[in-house]
């Protein structure tokens, strides 16, 4: 690996800046994102956010063994978007993933990097496994799960487009379901979001919301990713 070292972000700023304006020239997503980050002489840590709901995934890097390795992929959500709309909280936990997936390709091609590692906990493999068509087969060693996410030019090519197919099918189906839910409704034909949600919960939680109402993606219970599988295959 050429000029990486454990504090990435300290020993070269353009970094932090060229994922700021990678972040902010995204375009026709459902929702918008702001990026911080926290360095420590072991860990690169970034937090990607959506801004209209609290959501945030937070992603922990570090040059292990000369590779790039990420150690943590963990998301935190709120259970009020699940209980007033799940078509939107489902939306949203599918699109923040992606799109931390989105930054791990930036990084790789940053550094020249073919493949990122993923040495991750269980519960934060278990965010990724309805992507797993992206991933290497997964080994399990003390209680965690290694994986690799292949980075070629020719991967991320791949990851754009079975992706785009993906957040087309979710934007299809949020329009059609806007007439059964007001929220949804509101938030799709309001120009000005960033100011539409009393979503962002007090208290975090790091699970899916029980509804009668119907899923757009199910995520990411394992049994019922066959919808994300399907357009990503």
């Amino acid at each position: 690996m050429n000029n990486f070292t454990n504090n990435f972000f300290m020993n070269d700023p353009n970094l932090f800046c060229a994922l700021e304006e990678s972040v902010s020239s995204w375009e026709e997503l459902t929702f918008s994102y702001h990026l911080g980050h926290n360095y420590s002489f072991h860990e690169n840590i970034l937090t990607l956010s959506q801004k209209e709901t609290g959501f945030s995934v937070c992603l922990s890097l570090e040059n292990d063994n000369e590779s790039l390795t990420l150690k943590t992929f963990s998301l935190e959500t709120g259970e009020l978007l699940g209980m007033r709309s799940l078509s939107l909280y489902d939306a949203a936990m599918v699109e923040i993933v992606l799109q931390g997936l989105e930054l791990l390709f930036f990084i790789a091609d940053y550094f020249d990097e073919e493949a990122i590692r993923l040495i991750l906990e269980k519960k934060d493999a278990e965010n990724l496994s309805p992507f797993d068509s992206f991933f290497t087969s997964p080994l399990y060693q003390d209680g965690r799960v290694l994986l690799m996410l292949p980075a070629s030019p020719e991967d991320y090519d791949r990851f754009v487009e079975k992706t785009e197919n993906l957040k087309t099918i979710i934007r299809k189906e949020l329009w059609k379901r806007q007439k059964d839910d007001l929220l949804l409704k509101h938030y799709l034909q309001n120009e000005t979001k960033n100011d539409l949600f009393p979503l962002k919960a007090k208290s975090q939680e790091k699970k899916l919301v029980s509804s009668n109402r119907e899923n757009v993606i199910p995520f990411p219970i394992r049994e019922r990713k066959a919808t994300i599988k399907k357009a990503i295959q």
